[in-house]
């Protein structure tokens, strides 16, 4: 999806014996083109870096599938495909022996105006019973394909390099922006087996006529690069847009001949580890670590975490959050949440078959039990604070974990009120077992005692034995149940601080275990 450079432009009369295009997919279109023009006619189209590669592609929310996909075509097509020049792609699946024929597209991103390719999007069905998008990766489709590109009468045949034997490239991980302004810096681990790195950035309110969003920026970068601040200008003239909402692809590439250049004709695979990001603001931490964003509005992270260290996490705000590890990731040991609204929040997470839910405030570190958690809810954020929930660095989580190694785990944003505290938690500690903390309280539950149940209604709604949520009466009425335990003076000593959190706790509707005296 990428124009770097352009080094030998296929047009015009056949070239004399000693001049040599650079790469072999260049050789073999200027051979079809001389074939078709009996060498001494000018070509009306013209092509350059043809490509097939193994393309792998991250989590991402801009529309591209995700996994491995053979991505193939033309960086550079005249006359473009704004003005007409379409194509087609052929190979025979070495497999079945079935031909196999697929549409290229033009999309005409700002950044690489000249490209006619599959894309990476999802497989469609085109007007001419050909698909479309990203090819799904078959080993029967490995071999060199045909590419054929008409505009009107004219036509220009080429061929592709082979991916028989290319492996797939793991993603670029523990991916950091810092700096505020135009000018942010993004830092990153690159995967092994990576020979080079390129950028592209994705404006996410810069729609494309023809369909998906605008790429703003590619750019290769220097052997063994961790590290890109994006420049003042970018393609077509552009800038960030402080109100813009981004996503920038670090795509990690193998190079078929590391002698030459970064060109998609020299690359065989690639990894592209797609990250949403927007401008910082000038009250940001240093380093905040970002998220890959599924089509739901998931969050997906891939950090390398020293025990006891404290990393930044940057999704888009809503009014809570669902945190959770990631199989065989280091437990959660403390957290630190940003000042947003009045700064006030309630933390929930599960200790033994017990919901635990503490008040915390902003900027204090809330420390978990010995051990740490695996999942966490974080509730209590004020839609009135206005804060943009598709801004993925407005609220900077500080997070440690009880040992080193990857954290993997995913962040779930809570849009809209949900029915319970419990039940919020139930759904991020399922994927750990945890449900049979849920069996467990219903049992309990249907051996409650007519009395039990009459005491309840003291202070507010009871529940049915069936188990249905009860309104909370008070946090006094909830300290002398098994199963809640709300103590906030253990964070916030001062009593006025605690009145002004009641009414949220009060007004909450909450799954409770069975209540027991103590």
């Amino acid at each position: 999806m990428e124009a770097r450079m352009s080094p030998v432009l296929l047009t015009g009369t056949c070239p004399p014996s000693r001049r040599r295009a650079p790469l072999l997919a260049a050789v073999t279109a200027w051979v079809a083109l001389c074939a078709a023009s009996g060498g001494v006619a000018a070509a009306p189209i013209s092509v350059t870096n043809v490509f097939d590669i193994l393309d792998s592609v991250s989590v991402n929310d801009i529309g591209l599938v995700t996994g491995n996909v053979l991505f193939l075509g033309s960086n550079a097509v005249s006359p473009t495909g704004a003005n007409g020049t379409t194509g087609t792609a052929q190979t025979t699946n070495t497999l079945t022996n079935q031909i196999v024929n697929w549409n290229l597209g033009f999309r005409g991103d700002t950044a690489f105006p000249n490209q006619v390719s599959t894309g990476l999007g999802p497989v469609g069905l085109g007007a001419n019973g050909f698909p479309f998008g990203g090819v799904p990766d078959d080993p029967g489709l490995r071999g060199p394909w045909t590419l054929t590109f008409r505009n009107g009468t004219d036509t220009m045949v080429v061929t592709t390099p082979s991916l028989v034997g290319v492996t797939a490239l793991t993603f670029a991980s523990s991916v950091t922006i810092s700096g505020s302004g135009a000018n942010p810096t993004f830092n990153w681990t690159n995967p092994p087996g990576a020979d080079r790195v390129f950028i592209n950035i994705v404006d996410k309110d810069r729609p494309r006529a023809t369909g998906g969003f605008d790429n703003v920026l590619n750019t290769g970068l220097p052997p063994g690069a961790t590290s890109f601040t994006v420049p003042t200008q970018l393609a077509g003239g552009l800038t960030l847009d402080p109100t813009h909402h981004y996503a920038i692809e670090i795509s990690a590439t193998k190079l078929r001949d590391p002698s030459q250049p970064l060109l998609h004709a020299n690359e065989s695979a690639i990894s592209r580890a797609i990250f949403n990001f927007t401008i910082l603001s000038a009250s940001s931490p240093p380093n905040v670590y970002l998220p890959s964003v599924d089509p739901a509005g998931g969050y997906h992270f891939n950090i390398s975490v020293v025990r006891g260290q404290t990393v930044f996490i940057d999704p888009a705000v809503a009014i809570g959050y669902k945190y959770a590890i990631g199989a065989g990731d280091p437990r959660f040991t403390s957290v630190l949440l940003p000042a947003v609204g009045d700064g006030l929040y309630t933390l929930s997470f599960q200790q033994g078959q017990s919901l635990i839910q503490q008040l915390i405030a902003a900027n204090t570190p809330f420390i978990f039990p010995q051990g740490g958690v695996e999942a966490f809810v974080v509730t209590g954020i004020e839609a009135s604070a206005g804060l943009d929930p598709s801004d993925v660095t407005a609220f900077a989580t500080g997070l440690t974990f009880a040992d080193d190694g990857q954290f993997t785990g995913t962040m779930d944003p809570i849009v809209t009120p949900e029915p319970g505290t419990l039940l919020l938690l139930g759904s991020t500690m399922v994927g750990f077992g945890l449900t049979r903390w849920g069996r467990e309280r219903r049992r309990r539950q249907q051996s409650k005692t007519k009395s039990e149940r009459g005491s309840l209604k003291e202070g507010g709604s009871s529940p049915s034995g069936d188990g249905r949520a009860l309104a909370v009466p008070s946090i006094q009425r909830l300290e002398h149940y098994s199963g809640v335990a709300v103590n906030p003076r253990a964070i916030h000593p001062s009593e006025d601080l605690l009145s002004v959190k009641q009414n949220r706790i009060l007004n909450t509707t909450v799954l409770m275990d069975t209540p027991t005296r103590s």
